[in-house]
């Protein structure tokens, strides 16, 4: 018999809505603003925000990083990378 594959673990996801409001808070104002972060497309945003396409878990774990910098810079104590 074969060896039964293990299911792999699901990212929590991200609903469109919260990816919107994500984008807004973290004060990219444009989609295309984003997009130069990540490095895709302003119509891969888009398409994210419309739920035309799910979430990949990688751009999940780049908002996470994305948010921890900005977390960084707002410290006063900490340095800012140059």
């Amino acid at each position: 018999m074969g060896r039964k594959k293990k299911p792999k673990p699901e990212h929590p996801g991200m609903t469109p809505e919260e990816f919107r409001r994500w984008r807004e808070s973290m004060g990219y104002e444009h989609r295309s603003d984003l997009a130069a972060a990540l490095g895709v497309s302003k119509y891969a945003v888009e398409h994210w925000e419309y739920g035309r396409r799910k979430i990949p878990a990688t751009v999940i774990k780049l908002l996470e990083c994305l948010a921890a910098r900005v977390d960084r810079q707002d410290q006063p104590d900490s340095p800012t990378p140059k």
